[in-house]
């Protein structure tokens, strides 16, 4: 095969099309018209690895694009490159919004209308991330997901809970049983840390320092891919100590938090579980879940005098704007800052 440059031509429907090199990259194309999606994101996947991305980060690329080819197949779409288009792109964002049917599972039997808009941006972030790499390395001309806006994504306002919110959710687990004991701990350790539920459900003993006190989140189940080390207080370690003898007598494992039956909680387990504490509780109206004690965790960390800059390390967050959104305080904490703080107190009335 003689060796050819990137070129352009036409094809039979007026489409602007590649010709790509046999030589680039290691990448050989013998007949263009039929190199499909899962061809190229194999490139893709290569390229990002070389550069050294996480398996997590990875595993998520893998997902959304089968999030995609699945997308297409349920609609009778080709998956080959040359026939995927930005209305194709656009249909699928806008059957992420309109079609989907999700089921909350922090509200038992309950369900809405399409994705978050978080959700559905990080997808079409992944496929416009795919188009801009190929396009980079030569592998492709055309980037049909670049005229795709991003959907607007609502501020998060969640305030975190209370002192008292907390307590009761404490109370409601009965630590006389094991998994009462369990989410006694896990809460313990979402308000001490701040972690997310991805990071809880995968911690096992080797994450943990107890003698120093810190537990160390790995690159590989960080949800930014950055490894962090977040300080533990004593008696939370003392709490994870104690589940750990108890999973390695019942279980023969060294993980955290496992179900009664031996197995490794999952993230949906975990919002379930949730779900059953905060009804006990008696919390009706008041969400609970990891994402909520993250919340809980930076207000408290902010109203006990910790600073901006240490709590962006402990979240994990790169910039300080999306800190921003995580200290949120209700009425009653505005008021007793103002009550506490206010120059007025220094003048005589």
């Amino acid at each position: 095969m003689d060796r050819r440059s990137l070129s352009s031509g036409r094809d039979i429907r007026g489409k602007k099309r590649a010709v790509i090199s046999d030589e680039v990259d290691g990448f050989e194309v013998k007949n263009y018209s039929k190199v499909t999606i899962h061809e190229l994101f194999k490139k893709f996947i290569d390229i990002k690895r070389s550069e050294g991305i996480s398996e997590r980060r990875k595993n998520d690329l893998l997902r959304d694009k089968e999030y995609f080819v699945n997308f297409l197949k349920s609609k009778g779409y080709s998956e080959l490159m040359e026939d995927i288009s930005t209305s194709i792109i656009r249909e699928w964002s806008v059957e992420m919004q309109e079609q989907y049917v999700v089921y909350q599972t922090h509200v038992r039997g309950g369900k809405r209308k399409g994705l978050a808009p978080v959700t559905i941006n990080d997808r079409l972030k992944t496929l416009k991330h795919f188009y801009n790499v190929i396009l980079a390395n030569g592998l492709w001309e055309r980037n049909e997901a670049a005229p795709v806006k991003l959907l607007k994504q609502p501020i998060d306002t969640v305030e975190g809970l209370t002192e008292e919110q907390v307590r009761a959710l404490l109370r409601a687990c009965k630590k006389s049983t094991y998994t009462g004991f369990r989410d006694f701990t896990l809460i313990m350790l979402g308000i001490d840390c701040g972690l997310r539920a991805g990071e809880l459900v995968a911690l096992n003993e080797k994450n943990f320092d107890f003698e120093i006190g810190v537990v160390k989140v790995d690159d590989e189940i960080a949800k930014n891919g950055k490894a962090r080390i977040v300080p533990v207080s004593r008696k939370v370690l003392n709490l994870i100590q104690k589940l750990l003898t108890e999973n390695k007598i019942n279980f023969g494992s060294d993980h955290v938090f496992m179900t009664a039956y031996g197995q490794t909680m999952t993230t949906k387990g975990i919002v379930r579980q949730f779900g059953t504490i905060r009804k006990n509780a008696g919390l009706n109206g008041v969400k609970a879940s990891c994402h909520v004690l993250r919340h809980t965790f930076a207000k408290f960390y902010i109203q006990n005098g910790g600073d901006a800059f240490t709590l962006q390390k402990l979240l994990g967050h790169s910039r300080m704007d999306i800190v921003r959104t995580y200290i949120q305080m209700n009425a009653v904490d505005i008021a007793e800052a103002h009550r506490r703080f206010s120059p007025a107190n220094k003048f005589r009335v």
